[in-house]
């Protein structure tokens, strides 16, 4: 995981990674959430931007 995150930066690329492992919260700049088969982002679902 940090070699893919270190190649992503040094890159300057993006990366999709479609998982259950919630490890890559961590590292990850943005995260969407599937539900009822729309993305939504996960940021704005949290209690803070309610």
């Amino acid at each position: 995981m940090d070699l893919l995150h270190g190649m992503v930066r040094e890159r300057n690329v993006s990366m999709l990674v479609v998982t259950h492992d919630t490890d890559f919260l961590r590292v990850s700049d943005r995260v969407l959430r599937m539900q009822e088969g729309i993305l939504r982002d996960a940021n704005l679902e949290s209690p803070e931007h309610a």
